[in-house]
């Protein structure tokens, strides 16, 4: 039920259909059972903070209580995952998958107010999960986007191509070309254009061109670059580099000089420039904005 009333939005039933769950597991002395209720808790508060946070709600203060109360429950069940092994009531390598998934959601509550905190709970994931597990891999991702907020791009680059490897080893074809993807998005930031677009036509090829709408975008984007690069050609379009540049969530440096050069176009229409306005106030508004990503389940 408490499923059910999240996927309908209904956070208030989900809650108290939560809170029965951990009531009754309490009353039973099942600790699988409360480690689950405690994830599921957890989860219920995560879920309406993303939901705030993309809906543009600014209470502030309720997203930090919501932060702090899913925190809570996940500590709890973390806590009880120890519990679990000491009383031999799951097996150690369920323990250890309870425990990365649930070090990946704690890390992901601070991920944009306290980026060194999530970047060590990502880094005890990768102590934790198996090696090739999805959620190793998501915790690869997470540590790539933290280095290149942190202008790292050489750990950066480290974090995909370490992503790569097993990616490669398990031979998963999403699992490769979403590899394949962030490894091209570091390229890009390092300026390296070539080698960001055959990284993005790879990822493509693995793909069988579904799903690519990253690879895409980084694909084009680089070739409008390396043409704007050349000499000989006349008209660079810096207003679609830009945009494409958003659409992969870069709003730094490169789409914002794009655009003031695309300003300093002396032929663009009024239309033309009220849209590189409204692009640059986007630029300057987003890399203030929460980055949110939704939850793992994390239970026995």
């Amino acid at each position: 039920m408490c499923d059910v009333n999240l996927e309908l939005q209904k956070y208030e039933e989900a809650l108290h259909h939560a809170m029965r769950y951990l009531e009754g597991s309490r009353d039973t002395k099942d600790l699988v059972e409360e480690q689950r209720a405690h994830v599921t808790i957890g989860r219920t508060y995560y879920q309406q903070l993303v939901d705030m946070v993309f809906a543009d709600e600014s209470d502030g203060e309720r997203v930090d209580n919501l932060r702090k109360l899913a925190a809570n429950h996940y500590t709890n069940a973390l806590k009880l995952t120890d519990t679990l092994r000491h009383q031999r009531l799951c097996l150690d390598r369920d323990i250890a998958e309870m425990q990365a998934g649930l070090y990946y959601n704690i890390g992901l509550l601070y991920r944009e107010i306290q980026p060194d905190f999530c970047k060590s709970y990502l880094e005890k994931v990768l102590g934790k999960a198996a090696r090739g597990s999805d959620i190793q891999q998501m915790a690869f991702m997470e540590l790539v986007d933290i280095a290149i907020g942190e202008a790292d791009l050489a750990q950066a680059q480290k974090y995909a191509e370490q992503a790569t490897r097993y990616a490669d080893n398990g031979n998963d074809r999403d699992k490769m070309a979403e590899c394949a993807e962030k490894q091209a998005l570091v390229f890009l930031h390092q300026n390296k254009i070539i080698s960001a677009r055959g990284l993005a036509k790879k990822a493509l090829k693995l793909r069988e061109c579904n799903n690519t709408t990253t690879a895409m975008t980084i694909y084009k984007l680089c070739k409008l670059i390396h043409l704007a690069e050349q000499e000989e050609t006349k008209y660079k379009n810096y207003l679609k580099m830009a945009t494409l540049y958003m659409r992969l969530g870069v709003y730094t440096y490169e789409p914002i000089s794009y655009l003031e050069k695309e300003l300093d176009i002396k032929d663009n229409s009024n239309d033309v420039k009220a849209e590189i306005h409204e692009k640059l106030a986007e630029c300057y508004e987003k890399r203030k904005k929460y980055r949110l990503r939704l939850c793992v389940d994390t239970t026995a």
